[in-house]
């Protein structure tokens, strides 16, 4: 894993088919879903500051869920090589998470 670069602030990277603005609203809210699920990770609930669309305004959007995925992976190793703290859903639930 890279080196962690102070003044680089904690980031999230997930995936969605949902407008981001209902995503973002589903994390801070805390909401849960029909079956009485939470829609969102307890560290974004905390954590979160602000959207960051400028890390991700050059890519094209995918609408496939395969490469959904493999852009999430790769935006987290990218986000990480440049220094950033990142947590993404799967290193979350793997970690024993935070759900």
């Amino acid at each position: 894993m890279p080196n962690i670069r102070p003044g680089l602030p904690w980031v999230y990277v997930g995936e969605t088919s949902k407008p981001i603005d209902d995503r973002i609203a589903e994390h801070c809210d805390d909401l849960t879903g029909k079956k009485g699920r939470r829609l969102a990770r307890r560290t974004v609930n905390q954590r979160f500051v602000r959207p960051r669309p400028d890390l991700n305004e050059h890519r094209s959007p995918v609408f496939h869920r395969y490469d959904s995925i493999d852009l999430e992976k790769r935006v987290k190793r990218e986000l990480a090589e440049l220094g950033y703290s990142v947590t993404d859903l799967r290193s979350a639930s793997k970690s024993g998470g935070d759900a």
